[in-house]
């Protein structure tokens, strides 16, 4: 997790003590080898958010995400994201 933090948006980052992880014992290692899926055409809203969103063809579930950037300083930071096995 240490990792994860110091790579997210300063707003993240403020917010060490809230972001936990939950151990569902999903082997998330089998998606290194399979290339994700873009859903949607990546796109930068009204507020500056660039939202990607996709899946990997994994069976017999697909895994599904979705990440969300912002630009702060010099970088695109991570300030959202969610991934769930359907």
């Amino acid at each position: 997790m240490e990792h994860f933090r110091s790579t997210v948006s300063s707003v993240w980052q403020q917010l060490k003590n809230s972001i936990k992880c939950t151990d569902t014992g999903a082997n998330w290692s089998v998606l290194e080898s399979v290339a994700p899926v873009l859903s949607a055409e990546v796109n930068i809203d009204e507020n500056g958010v660039i939202l990607l969103a996709g899946y990997y063809p994994t069976k017999p579930s697909q895994v599904q995400f979705e990440q969300k950037y912002i630009y702060a300083g010099t970088a695109w930071k991570l300030v959202g994201f969610s991934i769930e096995a359907k």
